[in-house]
């Protein structure tokens, strides 16, 4: 059963022209994603979790008409959630040292970012869930939240990866020292 399809997209939106259409176009796709997943949808429905985009170089001039309207859309619905990437501080310019990606946040924050989806998850209920995002070698996760155990699947192009998320975790953080 599908819980949440998770989203962080908008920054190729950032113009003004795509920005001025976001909104609308979010509100069409969700309903369009709930209506072709219906069959697969947990009992309450299928919870629409986004996340905003950057604030970098890249998603200028109209990342703030992105992110206001993923806001405003997730007031239409107890289901549909928004969290601000900028608000939680992700950043952008890290690497590749040198020459950054200005277009999507650096490993860390990316890592983080999936910590911060899988908190709404659990926050939502036990539901298995698809990312769709800017993982840069990514295409999709799926996290699926039991009472005594989060397990998550990342799907790339080639592989696929599954692992209790706590010993994601500790890779992380060997990783990171």
């Amino acid at each position: 059963r599908i819980g949440a399809v998770c989203w962080m997209r908008g920054e190729s939106d950032t113009t003004e022209h795509k920005a001025s259409k976001y909104y609308d176009n979010q509100v069409k796709f969700v309903n369009y994603l709930r209506e072709d997943l219906n069959v697969y949808a947990e009992e309450k429905g299928i919870y629409f979790i986004d996340a905003g985009i950057s604030n970098s170089p890249y998603c200028e001039p109209a990342y703030p008409q992105i992110n206001e309207a993923k806001e405003r859309f997730s007031h239409l619905s107890e289901m549909n959630i928004y969290f601000s990437t900028i608000e939680l501080g992700f950043t952008v310019h890290k690497e590749p040292e040198g020459d950054p990606d200005w277009g999507h946040y650096d490993s860390l924050s990316e890592l983080e970012l999936g910590r911060e989806f899988a908190k709404r998850i659990v926050d939502i209920n036990d539901s298995t869930c698809l990312i769709v995002g800017s993982l840069r070698s990514y295409r999709r996760i799926m996290v699926t939240s039991r009472a005594d155990s989060i397990r998550v699947m990342i799907m790339s192009r080639s592989s696929v990866w599954n692992s209790p998320l706590s010993s994601f975790e500790r890779s992380v953080a060997a990783n990171e020292t």
